[in-house]
């Protein structure tokens, strides 16, 4: 829903999706799809960034990419600045939120996960399918 009760009023909206989770959504999807081996999103000016660069390797283990790095970020931030109930009976983010968080940070810690995900597009759609309905339920709840 939104940022707490302070700081301007355009800054949140208590019935819908705010300021903050409108910015970080473009963003969250754009790294979703590149963690799905599904597009290739980057920037070529005034620096070279690609969401599938590697920041940090792990010898035959856990690679870190930059669009891992801003999924897990968006996430934080949304759930920080929501602070959605989870535990509140019959809501949908009861379900959702565990299997979208779970799936987001196994991509990071268990390779042969992120190369299933990569290798098989019907995979990386369903990976892209359970980040958006995760990311809408956190920023709407």
């Amino acid at each position: 829903m939104a940022t707490t009760t302070k700081g301007p009023n355009w800054l949140h909206n208590p019935s819908g999706i705010d300021f903050i989770d409108s910015f970080l959504a473009p963003f969250f999807v754009a790294a979703t799809f590149a963690m799905a081996g599904i597009a290739t999103v980057g920037v070529d000016a005034p620096v070279t960034v690609y969401m599938g660069d590697v920041l940090y390797t792990v010898s035959n283990g856990p690679t870190i990419t930059v669009g891992a790095v801003v999924t897990l970020l968006a996430i934080g931030i949304a759930w920080a600045t929501n602070q959605p109930d989870i535990l509140e009976p019959e809501s949908p983010l009861e379900w959702v939120g565990p299997v979208f968080i779970v799936a987001n940070l196994f991509y990071v810690l268990v390779p042969a996960f992120a190369d299933l995900i990569a290798s098989f597009w019907g995979f990386g759609l369903l990976m892209v399918g359970v980040n958006g309905a995760g990311f809408y339920l956190l920023a709407y709840e």
